[in-house]
């Protein structure tokens, strides 16, 4: 199921969108308030602990999402576990990438063991007979808020924060 959570956060503060420009290419389309992402696979926890399917299925699902992040002129800010944290130029390009993600996992050919366990079984609408679950199911949130820029001491990336 399709779990889009959008939030708007607003603030009036000047960031520090220069200093991220200076070391990210696609950041002159970054605004000082800018949309960002957190994915997170539905009851991971669970298929971690039960399932074997679940590390094939999610390096698949970082494919797609990484993958999709290209097409969207996203950037991916850092990885958290199963999800990750993404930037993008404008909430329309997130919302895009969220639903170009959505669509990518529902077709996708994951594992049996994940598509025979209750989480990643292949449900369809009663009423109409279409696909509407199968595989890893996904949620996500659009944030908007004030960016915040730091250096990442111990590599040469920027930790980079929706506030």
């Amino acid at each position: 199921m399709v779990l889009i959570s959008v939030f708007y956060l607003i603030s009036s503060s000047k960031t520090q969108n220069a200093e991220y420009a200076e070391y990210h290419p696609k950041s002159q389309h970054l605004r000082p308030l800018l949309p960002s992402y957190s994915p997170k696979i539905q009851n991971s926890d669970h298929l971690w602990e039960i399932n074997r399917g679940i590390n094939t299925a999610w390096r698949l699902h970082n494919n797609i999402l990484r993958r999709a992040l290209r097409l969207c002129d996203g950037y991916e800010v850092r990885s958290t576990g199963d999800g990750f944290m993404c930037a993008f130029p404008t909430t329309l390009d997130a919302l895009w990438w969220c639903l170009h993600v959505q669509l990518k996992l529902l077709n996708e050919d994951w594992p049996l063991e994940i598509l025979d366990c209750e989480d990643g079984k292949i449900i369809y609408d009663p009423k109409t007979n279409q696909l509407i679950a199968r595989g890893l199911s996904v949620a996500m949130s659009i944030h908007y808020g004030r960016l915040s820029v730091n250096a990442v001491l111990s590599s040469t990336r920027w930790s980079v924060l929706a506030l």
